[in-house]
């Protein structure tokens, strides 16, 4: 005879809670310590505190717990700090640490043939020096402030493509409506 669908229901985050157990084990002190923060919920995570101006909730969070908070935002943890101390020490002194760059799965899944640390800046599953002079290179030849100024004509010329594309289409869209 099956289980009726209320004792179902409440059977599921039981299991989930006791594989959670035994897969972690039962101390946290495996983690990483992480800043305080709000307690999330399962699955979504601090995505219900946040609400609809996450800078009032961040202030509030910064109030309750400190200028440096941890929140969940689904499976992700994300850091956020809240003052320009704080700020200035996860972006100029403890970048090292912070700097960790999420890689896509899909990303790493390669027959072998294919080196990422020489493809590029995105797919690079590590930060080698290779990186690094690439990424330097970057900053200092193509996003520099002569480099992108230089640009600024034919950005000029394509975002005026897009406007002129984008009321074409609009006026489309209202001969079918």
């Amino acid at each position: 005879m099956p289980l009726p669908v209320p004792l179902t229901l409440a059977a599921v985050p039981t299991i989930y809670m006791i594989l959670k157990f035994i897969i972690n084990g039962f101390s946290s002190s495996k983690r990483k310590p992480r800043p305080p923060g709000p307690k999330g919920w399962p699955l979504v995570g601090n995505l219900p505190h946040i609400g609809k101006l996450p800078h009032i909730s961040f202030t509030k969070f910064s109030q309750t717990y400190g200028p440096l908070i941890s929140l969940r935002l689904g499976s992700r943890v994300v850091v956020v700090a809240s003052s320009p101390a704080s700020a200035t020490e996860i972006l100029k002194t403890q970048d090292h640490l912070f700097a960790t760059r999420l890689v896509a799965d899909a990303a790493l899944c390669t027959d072998g043939e294919v080196d990422l640390n020489r493809m590029g800046l995105l797919l690079a599953p590590e930060c080698t020096d290779g990186w690094k002079a690439l990424r330097a290179l970057c900053r200092t030849e193509l996003f520099s402030v002569k480099a992108v100024e230089s640009q600024s004509s034919l950005r000029e010329k394509k975002v005026g493509e897009m406007v002129k594309y984008l009321s074409g289409s609009k006026k489309k869209c209202d001969k079918v409506l």
